[in-house]
Protein backbone atom coordinates (compact mmCIF):
# COMPACT_ATOMS: atom_id res chain seq x y z
CA UNK A 1 0.00 0.00 0.00
CA UNK A 2 0.94 3.82 -0.49
CA UNK A 3 2.09 5.79 2.35
CA UNK A 4 0.45 8.92 2.93
CA UNK A 5 1.39 10.60 6.03
CA UNK A 6 4.94 9.92 7.86
CA UNK A 7 5.73 11.46 11.12
CA UNK A 8 8.55 10.89 12.82
CA UNK A 9 10.79 11.97 16.58
CA UNK A 10 7.15 14.56 16.72
CA UNK A 11 7.52 16.03 20.18
CA UNK A 12 5.49 18.16 22.04
CA UNK A 13 5.48 20.55 25.52
CA UNK A 14 3.29 23.20 26.88
CA UNK A 15 4.96 24.83 30.08
CA UNK A 16 6.72 21.75 31.92
CA UNK A 17 4.41 18.97 30.52
CA UNK A 18 5.28 16.71 27.95
CA UNK A 19 2.52 16.07 26.20
CA UNK A 20 4.32 13.92 23.09
CA UNK A 21 7.29 12.23 23.21
CA UNK A 22 9.28 11.59 19.89
CA UNK A 23 6.03 10.32 18.40
CA UNK A 24 6.34 8.43 14.95
CA UNK A 25 3.36 7.81 12.72
CA UNK A 26 2.51 5.73 9.45
CA UNK A 27 -0.58 5.58 7.24
CA UNK A 28 -1.17 4.08 4.61
CA UNK A 29 -3.54 5.68 1.54
CA UNK A 30 -6.99 4.33 2.00
CA UNK A 31 -6.93 3.62 5.70
CA UNK A 32 -9.15 4.48 8.50
CA UNK A 33 -6.93 5.20 11.44
CA UNK A 34 -8.22 5.44 15.20
CA UNK A 35 -6.47 7.17 18.24
CA UNK A 36 -7.62 6.89 21.90
CA UNK A 37 -6.09 7.46 25.04
CA UNK A 38 -7.23 9.56 28.51
CA UNK A 39 -8.08 13.23 28.70
CA UNK A 40 -4.90 15.29 28.26
CA UNK A 41 -3.23 12.38 26.49
CA UNK A 42 -2.20 14.63 23.83
CA UNK A 43 -4.70 13.17 21.00
CA UNK A 44 -5.94 16.44 19.57
CA UNK A 45 -2.15 17.71 19.74
CA UNK A 46 -0.84 15.26 17.65
CA UNK A 47 -3.75 15.78 15.33
CA UNK A 48 -3.55 19.18 14.98
CA UNK A 49 0.38 18.65 14.49
CA UNK A 50 -0.89 16.01 11.76
CA UNK A 51 -2.93 18.80 10.37
CA UNK A 52 -0.40 21.47 10.04
CA UNK A 53 -1.66 23.60 12.06
CA UNK A 54 0.55 23.29 15.27
CA UNK A 55 4.49 22.69 14.63
CA UNK A 56 6.32 20.32 17.10
CA UNK A 57 9.41 21.44 19.09
CA UNK A 58 12.58 20.47 17.58
CA UNK A 59 11.06 21.06 14.34
CA UNK A 60 14.79 20.57 12.85
CA UNK A 61 15.10 17.08 14.22
CA UNK A 62 11.37 15.99 12.89
CA UNK A 63 9.68 15.33 9.71
CA UNK A 64 6.08 15.56 8.87
CA UNK A 65 5.49 14.23 5.00
CA UNK A 66 2.00 14.08 3.49
CA UNK A 67 1.36 12.88 0.14
CA UNK A 68 4.75 13.10 -0.71
CA UNK A 69 5.09 16.43 0.40
CA UNK A 70 7.68 17.54 3.01
CA UNK A 71 5.60 19.90 5.66
CA UNK A 72 8.33 21.80 6.83
CA UNK A 73 9.88 23.17 4.01
CA UNK A 74 6.62 24.77 3.65
CA UNK A 75 6.19 28.99 3.93
CA UNK A 76 2.58 29.94 5.59
CA UNK A 77 1.08 30.51 2.08
CA UNK A 78 2.48 27.34 0.66
CA UNK A 79 1.05 25.56 3.88
CA UNK A 80 -2.26 27.54 4.03
CA UNK A 81 -2.92 26.58 0.30
CA UNK A 82 -1.53 22.39 1.22
CA UNK A 83 -3.92 22.20 4.31
CA UNK A 84 -6.83 23.55 2.17
CA UNK A 85 -6.34 21.09 -0.57
CA UNK A 86 -5.22 18.16 1.10
CA UNK A 87 -6.75 17.74 4.28
CA UNK A 88 -10.29 18.22 5.49
CA UNK A 89 -10.88 18.89 9.06
CA UNK A 90 -14.62 17.81 11.65
CA UNK A 91 -14.27 19.38 14.68
CA UNK A 92 -16.05 18.03 17.49
CA UNK A 93 -18.07 22.02 18.16
CA UNK A 94 -18.21 22.04 13.98
CA UNK A 95 -17.24 25.32 14.19
CA UNK A 96 -19.99 26.40 11.23
CA UNK A 97 -19.97 30.20 10.68
CA UNK A 98 -23.45 31.25 12.22
CA UNK A 99 -24.18 34.04 9.58
CA UNK A 100 -23.29 31.63 6.76
CA UNK A 101 -26.30 28.92 5.68
CA UNK A 102 -25.13 25.44 5.43
CA UNK A 103 -24.63 25.55 1.30
CA UNK A 104 -22.68 28.40 1.69
CA UNK A 105 -20.48 27.00 5.05
CA UNK A 106 -20.15 23.56 3.24
CA UNK A 107 -18.51 25.92 0.20
CA UNK A 108 -15.93 28.25 1.83
CA UNK A 109 -13.37 25.35 1.55
CA UNK A 110 -13.90 25.27 -2.35
CA UNK A 111 -14.11 29.21 -2.72
CA UNK A 112 -10.85 29.64 -0.82
CA UNK A 113 -9.17 27.22 -3.08
CA UNK A 114 -9.82 28.74 -6.34
CA UNK A 115 -9.37 25.91 -8.49
CA UNK A 116 -12.73 24.96 -9.62
CA UNK A 117 -16.00 27.48 -10.67
CA UNK A 118 -18.99 28.62 -8.22
CA UNK A 119 -20.79 26.16 -10.25
CA UNK A 120 -18.60 23.31 -9.52
CA UNK A 121 -18.12 23.68 -5.80
CA UNK A 122 -22.02 24.07 -5.49
CA UNK A 123 -22.54 21.04 -7.65
CA UNK A 124 -20.10 19.07 -5.31
CA UNK A 125 -21.74 20.51 -2.34
CA UNK A 126 -24.99 19.61 -3.45
CA UNK A 127 -23.70 15.82 -4.14
CA UNK A 128 -22.29 15.57 -0.35
CA UNK A 129 -25.86 17.38 0.95
CA UNK A 130 -27.39 14.44 -1.08
CA UNK A 131 -25.17 11.93 0.67
CA UNK A 132 -25.64 12.22 4.00
CA UNK A 133 -28.89 13.44 3.96
CA UNK A 134 -29.49 16.92 4.41
CA UNK A 135 -30.89 18.15 0.76
CA UNK A 136 -33.71 19.85 2.80
CA UNK A 137 -31.09 21.97 5.14
CA UNK A 138 -29.25 23.69 2.03
CA UNK A 139 -30.85 27.23 2.32
CA UNK A 140 -31.07 27.25 6.33
CA UNK A 141 -28.21 28.40 8.83
CA UNK A 142 -26.69 26.38 11.35
CA UNK A 143 -28.55 27.62 14.86
CA UNK A 144 -31.63 26.13 13.30
CA UNK A 145 -30.65 22.30 12.79
CA UNK A 146 -30.04 19.60 15.30
CA UNK A 147 -26.43 18.76 16.66
CA UNK A 148 -26.48 15.65 14.33
CA UNK A 149 -27.21 17.80 11.72
CA UNK A 150 -24.76 20.34 12.20
CA UNK A 151 -22.23 17.49 12.19
CA UNK A 152 -22.70 16.23 9.10
CA UNK A 153 -22.77 19.62 7.93
CA UNK A 154 -19.31 19.84 9.18
CA UNK A 155 -18.36 16.51 7.36
CA UNK A 156 -19.78 18.03 4.00
CA UNK A 157 -17.34 20.58 4.57
CA UNK A 158 -14.13 18.71 5.46
CA UNK A 159 -14.92 16.94 1.79
CA UNK A 160 -15.54 19.74 -0.45
CA UNK A 161 -12.45 19.88 -1.73
CA UNK A 162 -12.47 16.12 -2.05
CA UNK A 163 -9.01 15.86 0.05
CA UNK A 164 -6.90 13.01 0.45
CA UNK A 165 -6.81 12.73 4.29
CA UNK A 166 -9.85 13.92 6.54
CA UNK A 167 -9.06 14.34 10.11
CA UNK A 168 -11.61 14.05 12.99
CA UNK A 169 -11.45 15.37 16.31
CA UNK A 170 -13.96 13.86 19.23
CA UNK A 171 -16.50 14.22 16.00
CA UNK A 172 -19.07 12.27 18.35
CA UNK A 173 -17.91 13.70 21.46
CA UNK A 174 -22.03 16.16 21.93
CA UNK A 175 -24.04 13.11 20.33
CA UNK A 176 -26.38 10.78 21.55
CA UNK A 177 -25.94 6.99 20.49
CA UNK A 178 -27.61 6.90 17.72
CA UNK A 179 -26.25 10.14 15.91
CA UNK A 180 -22.60 8.67 16.79
CA UNK A 181 -23.36 5.46 14.87
CA UNK A 182 -24.84 7.80 11.82
CA UNK A 183 -21.48 9.57 11.86
CA UNK A 184 -19.07 6.88 11.49
CA UNK A 185 -20.95 4.87 9.07
CA UNK A 186 -20.91 8.65 7.25
CA UNK A 187 -16.72 7.47 7.36
CA UNK A 188 -16.94 4.11 6.55
CA UNK A 189 -19.67 4.53 3.73
CA UNK A 190 -17.58 7.15 2.16
CA UNK A 191 -14.08 5.57 2.04
CA UNK A 192 -16.13 2.48 0.57
CA UNK A 193 -17.19 4.71 -2.24
CA UNK A 194 -15.11 7.34 -2.77
CA UNK A 195 -11.84 6.21 -0.39
CA UNK A 196 -9.72 8.97 1.45
CA UNK A 197 -7.89 8.06 4.38
CA UNK A 198 -9.35 8.92 7.91
CA UNK A 199 -7.85 9.88 10.99
CA UNK A 200 -10.35 9.63 13.96
CA UNK A 201 -9.67 10.69 17.78
CA UNK A 202 -11.90 9.52 19.86
CA UNK A 203 -12.46 8.32 23.62
CA UNK A 204 -14.64 5.64 22.20
CA UNK A 205 -12.62 2.58 22.59
CA UNK A 206 -15.69 0.39 20.23
CA UNK A 207 -14.70 2.41 17.35
CA UNK A 208 -11.23 0.66 17.21
CA UNK A 209 -12.87 -2.86 16.26
CA UNK A 210 -13.78 -1.36 12.84
CA UNK A 211 -10.69 0.33 12.29
CA UNK A 212 -7.63 -0.42 9.79
CA UNK A 213 -5.19 0.30 12.79
CA UNK A 214 -6.26 1.29 16.24
CA UNK A 215 -3.23 3.59 17.90
CA UNK A 216 -3.27 4.10 22.21
CA UNK A 217 -1.29 7.34 23.06
CA UNK A 218 -0.03 7.12 26.77
CA UNK A 219 2.30 9.14 28.98
CA UNK A 220 3.56 11.37 25.12
CA UNK A 221 4.12 8.11 23.21
CA UNK A 222 2.40 6.22 20.97
CA UNK A 223 2.04 2.10 20.69
CA UNK A 224 -0.32 0.10 18.16
CA UNK A 225 -3.74 -1.45 20.26
CA UNK A 226 -5.61 -4.04 19.03
CA UNK A 227 -8.34 -3.96 16.49
CA UNK A 228 -10.89 -6.07 14.64
CA UNK A 229 -8.42 -6.31 11.71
Amino acid sequence: MQKILSAKNISKSFDSSKVLDSVDLSINQGEIIVITGSSGAGKTTLLNILGTIETPDFKDKSSLKICNTDIFTLDDRELSKFRNKNIGFVFQFHELLPEFTCLENVCLPGWIDNSKNISEIEDRAMSLFEILGLEDKVKMKPATLSGGEKQRVSIARSLINNPEIILADEPSGNLDSKNTETIYNIFWNYRKRFGGTFIIVTHDQSLAKGADKHFIINDGKISLGKSAK
